[in-house]
């Protein structure tokens, strides 16, 4: 599969570049769209300064499969709930399905 560029210009797609494609093929267009987020500049430079850290810690062979993390950290969080004894505080969170995002990108470093 080859990427192609396109721009939209009155509503159509113009490829940038010249492509050898037969009349009638069929291809499927993705757009990519930046997203903004309400991160401020220091909020942004402090999580890309723990995501740099994150991987010396892992290249360094300091790093932990996703779902043992977990495990430890539920067992921990259990254990300070313990200490406190609030029934408020019972529940299980963070879920399996809650942390699953985080769970895959902490357990690959395709990004």
């Amino acid at each position: 599969m080859h990427a192609l560029k396109v721009q939209v210009k009155n509503g159509g797609l113009v490829l940038d570049e010249p492509t050898d494609l037969p009349d009638g093929a069929e291809v499927e267009v993705v757009a990519i769209v930046a997203i903004e987020d309400e991160l401020s500049p220091d909020e942004r430079a402090g999580l890309h300064a723990s995501l740099d850290r994150a991987l010396d810690d892992s290249d360094a062979g300091r790093g932990m499969d996703a779902a043992e993390y977990l495990a430890q950290y539920r067992a921990r969080r259990e254990a300070r709930l313990s200490a406190t004894s609030s029934p408020a505080h019972s529940s299980s969170w963070p879920s399996r399905a809650g942390l699953s995002v985080v769970a895959a990108w902490a357990s690959s470093r395709a990004w």
